[in-house]
C-alpha cells in the first residue's frame, strides 16, 4: 500500500511540475495580455474624469472598462484552475467551456506565432472531467502544434469538438510535416522527444495519456510524414 502511495504522490508530482512548465512557456502572451487590458482600463478611466464629459459617454466607457476587468477575470481563473495541485476532481461539466477557458490563455501567443486558428465546437460535450487537467492536455498539444509548424510558411491549426457513439471527442490537427512512422511506435513513452535537447522533457504526450486513462477515455493520433497530425482526444459522454 505504501509503495501505491509513493506511485499516485509521484505521478501527482509529474502532473504539476508539467502544468508548471506549460504554464511558463505562454506566460509572455499572458503578459502582454494583461498589459493590454491595463492600457485598456486606463485610456477609459482617464475619459471618464475628463471635465464635461456626457453621462450618456461615462456610461459607454464604464460598460467597456467592466468587460475588459471581466475578461481578465476569466483568464485569472483560467490561470488558477489550470496551476493548481491536486488529484483529479472530475465533475459534471461542458468540455466546451473548458476548451474556450483555455484558448483564452493561448491565443495570444498562437497569433503572435501568426497561426491561424479556426475552432469548430458542435456540441456542449457534457461529461465528468477534471478541467484544469484538460486544459493541461490541451495546451500541451497546442504548444506541440505551435513547435511543429515553426518553419511552415502557413501555418494552421483546427480545433474541432463533435459527437461520436457513446462519446465527445476533442480533435486538434495542424498542417505540419507530421510525425515519422520510426517515431510513431515510441510515442507516448515517457522522456521521448524529438526536441533539441533543453527545448523538451520528453513527458508531455506521457502525461497528456495518463489524464486521459484517468478520464476512463483515450487520446489517439492521425499522422504521417508530410501530411499533418490529427490528435483525437476520446471523452465517454455522460448520459
Amino acid at each position: 500500500f505504501t509503495a501505491l502511495e509513493e506511485i499516485r504522490r509521484t505521478q501527482e508530482q509529474l502532473l504539476h511540475a508539467a502544468r508548471m512548465a506549460m504554464i511558463g512557456e505562454v506566460s509572455s502572451g499572458m503578459a502582454h495580455e494583461f498589459r493590454n487590458i491595463l492600457h485598456a482600463i486606463k485610456l477609459h478611466v482617464e475619459g471618464c474624469a475628463r471635465p464635461g464629459m456626457p453621462p450618456e459617454r461615462i456610461q459607454k466607457y464604464m460598460g467597456v472598462i467592466f468587460r475588459t476587468m471581466t475578461n481578465a477575470e476569466q483568464i485569472l481563473n483560467g490561470i488558477l484552475t489550470f496551476s493548481r495541485k491536486s488529484q483529479s476532481d472530475l465533475k459534471a461539466g461542458s468540455l466546451k467551456k473548458t476548451i474556450e477557458d483555455t484558448l483564452l490563455l493561448l491565443k495570444r501567443e498562437l497569433q503572435y506565432q501568426s497561426i491561424q486558428l479556426t475552432v469548430h465546437l458542435e456540441t456542449p460535450g457534457l461529461c465528468d472531467h477534471d478541467s484544469g487537467q484538460i486544459s493541461q492536455v490541451i495546451m500541451n498539444l497546442l504548444n506541440n502544434a505551435r513547435d511543429a509548424l515553426r518553419n511552415q510558411d502557413q501555418k494552421v491549426v483546427l480545433i474541432r469538438l463533435r459527437e461520436a457513439p457513446g462519446e465527445a471527442v476533442l480533435d486538434l490537427a495542424d498542417n505540419g510535416p507530421g510525425i515519422p512512422k520510426e517515431v510513431l511506435k515510441n510515442l507516448f513513452q515517457p522522456f521521448m522527444t524529438t526536441k533539441a535537447e533543453g527545448q523538451g522533457t520528453g513527458l508531455g504526450l506521457s502525461v497528456c495519456r495518463k489524464i486521459m486513462e484517468n478520464h476512463g477515455g483515450r487520446i489517439t493520433v492521425t499522422t504521417a510524414a508530410g501530411e499533418g497530425t490529427v490528435w483525437h482526444l476520446h471523452f465517454p459522454r455522460k448520459v
